[in-house]
């Protein structure tokens, strides 16, 4: 006689799909501060160098002159310290609006972002908890385009989100956290100083842990 197949019962799949959703909400929703939008003239993850953007090419890298550089360190640091500031409060509340994102962001940035809270709001939860910031590191450089002189600072920051949590908006009860859930990830994060200052203009990660 041929062994009867093993049935699975479609409420137990049901929940092993419902599962395998709400684990990779919980830990896109912990790296929230990573859209993988690459900045003009990054590095890559694998240390290897992206492509510039179209009609851009980089110009010897190096440090602006002590004062200037002191002062640009310091606007770097406050943009980044805003961009998370309301990068928390829209994933608190999950949603975007009345957040000053668009001053501190690119628009794919902004973009990527909004896409992120969406995805996590449709699927019933907002993310709260405290994240911390240290080892950062600041490096500038200047790249051309379209003739112009752009000046960019490339960010390394190891980012703790393990206070992070993906909660229930319906419920308020936390989601169920992954097996091995992300603690700490290195950063890389680009700005490019325009018009309007300094702007984040690729926010990725580069490794899973620091």
């Amino acid at each position: 006689m041929t062994p009867a197949r093993a049935r699975q019962h479609p409420a137990r799949s049901a929940s092993v799909r419902l599962r395998a959703v709400v684990t990779a909400t919980v830990l896109a929703a912990l790296a929230s501060g990573c859209s993988g939008s690459g900045g003009e003239g990054r590095s890559g993850g694998d240390g290897s160098a992206a492509p510039t953007a179209p009609g851009a090419s980089a110009v010897a890298s190096g440090p602006a002159a002590g004062g200037a550089e002191d002062a640009d360190r310091a606007e770097v640091q406050a943009v980044y310290d805003r961009y998370w500031g309301e990068l928390s409060a829209a994933y608190g509340k999950g949603d975007l609006k009345e957040t000053a994102l668009k001053d501190l962001a690119s628009d794919s940035v902004y973009a990527q972002k909004d896409l992120e809270i969406g995805r996590l709001r449709g699927g019933g939860h907002v993310v709260t908890g405290a994240t911390l910031h240290s080892d950062t590191s600041v490096t500038f450089s200047v790249a051309l385009r379209d003739g112009q002189e752009i000046r960019t600072a490339d960010m390394r920051d190891c980012v703790d989100v393990s206070r992070r949590r993906a909660v229930d908006i319906r419920t308020g009860e936390e989601a169920p956290q992954p097996a091995r859930p992300l603690l700490r990830y290195t950063a890389g994060v680009t700005f490019e100083k325009g018009p309007r200052g300094w702007v984040v203009v690729g926010d990725r990660m580069l490794t899973q842990d620091c």
